[in-house]
């Protein structure tokens, strides 16, 4: 079903594309506050729908740092310094340099390798979830340069980056406030290097500010409750949340939506 097909059927029902760009971000938004990503899963497929690649990359990206800077700000005493310095640096070469890296591969294909290893991955952390403790084992930091570049690149060439980075932290840092916290400042930092060539672009247009101006307070409300649930919920049960949020990711990247 095109967009036009979508656009007519809403409008139908007396709904628009803005208030359904705001009932989105607030579900992406949610997700974001509650595990520290995986709103680009929410967004990015469903605002499709209804609005062009370019519009639905830039919204994404000013809203993700509009409603989520509060709430990494909130979170920054649970930063694990070390594990983002890791993470971070290369990421940022991953996005710069991703697409020259990768030019003579098919994308495509790449993708969907990328989706399956982190539907595995995200298995492995349901089995370690019911084996204990005795069965996680912290890798090397080397681990974590090598997720970082994966990052980078996921997100320059397809604008998903939160695999390589959530499996990495997941298995180094055992405390769920510690692990949200890191990947909540990890992404807000990469979300703001992402704005930075829009903003030098025509991409940057009044549509895209119109949407953001309208999606911005159900984004924020999600941010909010999402980190209220994650107050309230316990280490499995983020942990679960966690892989849940990279299996979906994961099916994304494998089926192309």
């Amino acid at each position: 079903m095109n967009n036009m097909t979508w656009w007519t059927l809403f409008n139908s029902n007396g709904l628009t594309p803005f208030i359904l760009a705001s009932l989105v971000s607030f579900a992406g938004l949610f997700v974001r506050g509650l595990t520290g990503f995986g709103s680009a899963l929410i967004m990015t497929p469903l605002l499709l729908l209804f609005f062009d690649i370019k519009t639905v990359v830039v919204v994404t990206a000013i809203l993700e740092i509009a409603a989520g800077v509060t709430v990494t700000i909130q979170a920054r005493n649970y930063i694990d310094k070390k594990s983002l310095f890791i993470v971070l640096p290369v990421s940022v070469l991953g996005i710069v340099f991703g697409a020259y890296i990768l030019v003579s591969f098919d994308s495509g294909i790449l993708k969907k390798v990328f989706g399956g290893f982190t539907m595995l991955f995200a298995l492995r952390i349901l089995i370690l979830l019911w084996r204990g403790p005795t069965g996680r084992k912290v890798w090397p930091s080397v681990y974590g340069y090598v997720a970082g570049v994966l990052g980078g690149v996921l997100g320059g060439l397809f604008g998903t980056a939160g695999p390589p980075i959530a499996i990495y932290l997941e298995n180094q840092l055992r405390s769920k406030d510690t692990l949200r916290a890191t990947m909540l400042m990890y992404f807000l930092v990469i979300d703001m290097i992402r704005l930075i060539p829009y903003g030098y672009s025509s991409l940057m247009t009044f549509s895209v500010l119109k949407i953001c101006v309208v999606a911005l307070p159900a984004s924020v409300a999600g941010a909010f409750l999402g980190k209220r649930v994650h107050l309230s919920i316990h280490e499995v049960g983020f942990r679960i949340a966690v892989s849940v949020v990279l299996i979906g990711t994961g099916f994304i990247l494998m089926v192309g939506i």
